[in-house]
């Protein structure tokens, strides 16, 4: 599904997240802490952990609920991350004195509000091209300079879909609630990607060995144990054991649904992503208002100075349609899915308003040099936009071993 806006210039080739070090992703803050409040804010690294993760440790360190803890987006798994953390009424010297396995605390500031989801500016990326092809930097430089003039098409990457990539399809299964294929592909369906003893875990569950498959998922797959055990208590009730899926791993898989449909639009409107067509609705780069574009020649030059775009849908029930003939597109893709919007109102707990997105995104402090381990590319990204999709434009080939996401 994924084309390219640089289709033209030949790929470097190679492959990143070797090493943790390869990927390395500093939080751009939306605002710092005041010194004032009742909420502590740290900044946290994080060496290899998924954010879940490393929530999951200082939550039990501090013995506080995991939910108690406010972040402002995920961060690669495979990587060396920093990003703000907020948790309430725990002294900022206690954080401190955290000692924990891939992890260190930089600083902590008391502040007046949680950290939220959203409360960043962006992401700045260094990333190592590894096994790339000989002489091919000039080709990373040229892939650059087009993504800096025209925009880089902003695809959900594929940490949005999971490790397995099939995080849509459970979206999917859930949205028409299809609690058997739903649990199948949570539990089901190893992949080479995964550990071998995950993947029996899988292959397990796949020939009804339920017993086996609890025994075999690790420990740190609570919410799969916890899921079977529910289907074994149950007898097979698949509805009940859907229920023990955590609300927010529902919500991410719906949101993977969303985004593969987005991507699927992207892709096939990026020979005019950047150009407006009548009945579009189109975002603003610096407040994300959407307006509809009823004249898109006096608009275009906006366009060309990466003030607006083009937008494309995230599926729910509240989304507002474009007219004319990207109204008429958006609707196929409904019509293909066999879905309406008022499916995403309320699915086990989970639920869609929806809304629009960019269809390119701009990239700022763009740069690539070479050394003796391979290419290294160094950008800054808005928030909610994919590294691995910049890297994909320069490589023309799948990133090796992504996991996690930048929101």
């Amino acid at each position: 599904m994924i084309k390219y806006v640089t289709q033209h210039i030949e790929g470097t080739g190679g492959w990143i997240k070797e090493h943790p070090e390869d990927f390395v992703v500093d939080e751009i803050p939306l605002y710092m802490p005041t010194d004032q409040g009742t909420h502590s804010y740290f900044l946290l690294e994080k060496h290899g952990l998924s954010t879940f993760e490393a929530v999951r440790r200082v939550a039990r360190a501090l013995h506080v609920r995991e939910k108690d803890i406010g972040y402002a987006g995920l961060k690669d798994a495979r990587a060396i991350t920093t990003q703000m953390m907020s948790i309430e009424h725990v002294p900022c010297e206690q954080i401190m004195a955290l000692n924990l396995p891939q992890i260190r605390i930089h600083w902590a500031r008391l502040h007046t509000n949680r950290l939220r989801v959203g409360h960043l500016l962006g992401n700045r990326f260094r990333i190592r091209i590894r096994g790339h092809e000989i002489n091919s930097m000039p080709r990373a430089q040229a892939v650059l300079r087009v993504l800096q003039e025209r925009g880089a098409p902003n695809y959900f990457g594929p940490q949005r879909f999971g490790i397995k990539g099939d995080s849509h399809h459970i979206g999917k299964a859930i949205l028409q609630s299809e609690w058997k294929q739903t649990i199948q592909y949570y539990l089901g369906f190893p992949h080479p990607a995964e550990s071998p003893q995950l993947q029996e875990a899988r292959k397990a569950f796949d020939t009804g060995d339920w017993e086996r498959a609890r025994e075999l998922f690790p420990p740190l797959f609570h919410s799969e144990r916890q899921v079977l055990d529910t289907l074994i208590d149950s007898k097979g009730d698949y509805e009940r054991a859907f229920h023990a899926i955590p609300i927010r791993l529902r919500q991410l898989f719906l949101s993977a649904y969303q985004s593969v449909l987005f991507n699927r639009i992207l892709s096939d409107r990026l020979p005019m992503f950047d150009r407006l067509l009548p009945g579009d609705l189109a975002i603003k780069h610096d407040n994300r208002a959407v307006f509809l574009v009823k004249d898109p020649e006096m608009e275009q030059r906006r366009v060309d100075r990466l003030e607006i775009s083009p937008s494309g849908p995230i599926y729910g029930y509240k989304l507002k349609m474009p007219e004319g003939l990207p109204r008429e597109y958006e609707e196929k893709i409904l019509l293909d899915e066999g879905i309406h919007l008022t499916d995403f109102r309320s699915i086990g707990g989970a639920k869609a308003k929806g809304t629009r997105r960019s269809l390119r995104f701009e990239i700022a402090e763009a740069n690539v040099v070479e050394d003796s381990e391979g290419l290294v590319a160094s950008f800054v990204l808005p928030k909610g936009c994919y590294a691995s999709v910049v890297v994909q434009e320069i490589t023309k080939s799948s990133p090796v071993g992504t996991e996690g996401e930048n929101i």
